[in-house]
């Protein structure tokens, strides 16, 4: 079972991917975080096998949460979403540690 956390701003996507992944008996969704900045609390409390996470957030964006899970959690993957096609950002997720 993987187990996965969402993060998101926008409640509506989190909503959408939690639908789409709960149809898989190997994904269960552990929870839903609207920024960065709780994202990093809960993986304190127990971690996820995988953060599922937007770029663009507030407060804690999705390139710094994948630099401080990298950094605290080497086993935790980190993929972030975005509708960027800029390669400087693709570059920067790469370089933080995300997973392709």
């Amino acid at each position: 079972m993987i187990r996965i956390l969402l993060v998101d701003d926008h409640a509506l996507l989190r909503q959408g991917i939690r639908m789409l992944l709960e149809h898989h008996d190997d994904f269960v969704i552990v929870g839903e975080m609207k920024n960065g900045e709780e994202a990093l609390e809960i993986t304190k409390l127990g971690l996820p096998d995988v953060v599922l996470m937007d770029v663009n957030m507030p407060r804690v964006n999705g390139i710094e949460v994948i630099k401080s899970l990298t950094q605290e959690h080497p086993s935790v993957r980190g993929i972030d979403l975005s509708v960027h096609e800029d390669k400087p950002i693709e570059k920067m997720l790469l370089e933080a540690g995300a997973a392709m």
